[in-house]
């Protein structure tokens, strides 16, 4: 079963732009690999800018001498809907405020949020309940992507 998640950053403007992944949101998969792998701001929006994704992978492009689908992607790739299966409407959403971002996330059917901030570098990440609005963002630790 799916463990869906958001991933979005926080521009220093104060919008934030999002996008949807289907697979592996909890904070020792997708968190851990947002953690090690996505540490500046232009890696991070390379990945937004790719739009929703099946599966988060350490790589942003597939090695271009190797076969990459999406029923076959290549390892440790991530997998885009547009990109790899050709499906439009797909692409990022930006949201001009912090608050409608939380709010999206409340309505969708996601179980985390991962949130980049432009101006602290720092990874900070939030389960989206679903009886309550309230959503307390954590900064992303080791400790948190390693239990």
């Amino acid at each position: 079963m799916a463990t869906r998640s958001k991933i979005a950053i926080r521009k220093i403007d104060g919008k934030v732009e999002s996008i949807y992944c289907h697979w592996d949101g909890y904070p020792t998969h997708n968190g851990k690999i947002l953690k090690d792998f996505y540490k500046t701001p232009e890696r991070v929006q390379e990945l937004i800018d790719l739009g929703n994704i099946s599966s988060l992978g350490q790589f942003i492009k597939p090695h271009p001498e190797m076969e990459h689908s999406f029923d076959m992607p290549q390892p440790n790739t991530t997998v885009a809907y547009e990109r790899d299966r050709h499906e439009e409407g797909q692409e990022k959403h930006v949201f001009n405020y912090e608050s409608a971002f939380l709010k999206d996330c409340l309505l969708s059917d996601c179980e985390f949020y991962y949130l980049y901030d432009e101006k602290t570098k720092e990874w900070y990440f939030s389960a989206i309940p679903y009886v309550y609005d309230i959503l307390e963002p954590t900064l992303l630790t080791d400790e948190i992507v390693n239990e």
